[in-house]
């Protein structure tokens, strides 16, 4: 099986994304397409790559809504 999880939750994705680390779901998804609003929610781009880090081997696949 292969999970993919496509996630637009304006700012809400860093909350998420590290409690599903935390609590270890996350070893479950294969793929990630997001579309990050760190900008948004008045993250750093250190927090931003704090994140992708902690992602370690997902694939993350990020699109922006706007240009669709």
């Amino acid at each position: 099986d292969e999970i993919i999880l496509k996630m637009d939750i304006e700012g809400s994705e860093y909350e998420v994304l590290h409690k599903m680390i935390d609590d270890g779901t996350i070893k479950f998804i294969d793929k990630l397409y997001i579309e990050f609003h760190w900008r948004k929610v008045g993250l750093t781009l250190d927090d931003h790559k704090f994140l992708i880090e902690r992602l370690g081997d997902i694939e993350i696949n990020e699109w922006d809504a706007i240009k669709w």
